[in-house]
């Protein structure tokens, strides 16, 4: 486990720092995917998009050479 960025006796349990973590693990998955040959994912305009390890993004599966819309979401009030 790493050790906490910053000391808080405000907030002991580190809430705070938890965008940074994700952040930091969210860019190391993608240079990883990177250097295996993964495509990195991503949603936008209701379709995925593919960002190849050569940095092209694309709307077409490189696995399956279709597109994938991505259904709408129906969101409800509360």
């Amino acid at each position: 486990m790493t050790e906490r960025i910053t000391e808080d006796e405000d907030d002991p349990y580190g809430w705070e720092e938890m965008p940074l973590i994700f952040q930091r693990a969210v860019r190391k998955a993608q240079e990883e995917n990177r250097r295996l040959g993964i495509p990195n994912v991503y949603e936008g305009d209701d379709k995925l998009i593919f960002e190849l390890p050569n940095g092209e993004l694309t709307t077409i599966d490189p696995e399956t050479g279709k597109e994938w819309p991505i259904p709408v979401r129906r969101r409800t009030r509360q």
